[in-house]
């Protein structure tokens, strides 16, 4: 399970869905840069599609190794984030490599070995433009999710590919479902798949506080304390498979041990962009 390379004969999908509601306007820092976390979440996703486009590139072309889908959802409902005109929320990779919106100049404040500091700057496509407004429609982006992913796994092309991988992102609770309505609804991604193994549902939650402690695939649920909503994400999370192991120790030490869930709390923008690093790198080699 879980071993099925990447050819243009087995291709996966990778979906975030991305919580757009009014908290999202808070301000964090991003590599040394205060910024909104919608605006923090924009840049992670721009940056890791424009990841997943270049390692789908052999001689210079696009190959159509994977479909891609970002799901935004608020208090204007679920929508498609990815520019349009696109009739599906999944897109294929080699399409969104034909239709590059504008680059984006982002500059960082790195630090340095020697402790110095130094501004860096590379350029971005601007493919999700931030937002935040109103609530958080959790539930119904997750049915949306559902449906996305159980359309792709019942194509008989992707029967014995790898199997998703979801991304859900948020900065708060559900505004339309309860602990057991959000518990039900993420069992149903997870029940989807292909011959490969289930859908593979990973959630992290963004945190202002960069001060608290951050929980990263842990082990069990007692590492996730008293908190509710720490207890929830994990409950809706799927159990990382062995091919995610070793990207997941390099991110939290060699001390973690399987089986690991696949959710980070109070992360920050930092660490969400090695969550999705893992979560989709450690995806079998591409041929």
């Amino acid at each position: 399970m879980y071993s099925q390379p990447i050819t243009h004969l087995h291709r996966t999908a990778f979906v975030l869905a991305i919580d757009c509601s009014g908290s999202m306007r808070e301000r964090i820092v991003f590599n040394g840069m205060p910024m909104s976390k919608a605006e923090a979440v924009a840049l992670v996703t721009d940056y890791t599609i424009d990841e997943l486009i270049e390692r789908a590139r052999r001689g210079g072309v696009c190959r159509n190794y994977y479909d891609i889908a970002v799901v935004g959802y608020s208090g204007d409902g679920v929508r498609s984030m990815l520019p349009a005109p696109h009739e599906d929320f999944a897109v294929a990779v080699d399409a969104l490599s034909r239709a590059m919106p504008p680059l984006r100049r982002m500059e960082f404040d790195q630090r340095l070995p020697d402790g110095s500091h130094a501004i860096v700057g590379f350029d971005l496509h601007r493919w999700i433009e931030p937002a935040a407004g109103g609530l958080t429609p959790m539930y119904e982006a997750l049915l949306t999710v559902r449906d996305i992913v159980d359309e792709w796994c019942s194509r008989a092309e992707n029967a014995e590919s790898f199997p998703p991988v979801v991304f859900n992102i948020t900065d708060g609770e559900s505004s339309d479902g309860d602990y057991d309505d959000l518990c039900d609804m993420a069992s149903q991604i997870r029940r989807t798949g292909t011959a490969d193994g289930e859908t593979l549902l990973i959630n992290i939650h963004l945190s202002t506080d960069s001060s608290r402690r951050s929980i990263l695939f842990p082990s069990s649920r007692s590492e996730c304390g008293e908190d509710r909503y720490s207890q929830l994400l994990y409950d809706m999370s799927s159990t990382m498979p062995e091919p995610f192991v070793e990207g997941i120790r390099s991110l939290t030490g060699a001390l973690g041990m399987p089986p690991m869930r696949g959710m980070a709390y109070n992360a920050t923008a930092a660490q969400l962009l090695s969550v999705l690093d893992i979560g989709s790198r450690s995806v079998n080699n591409i041929y």
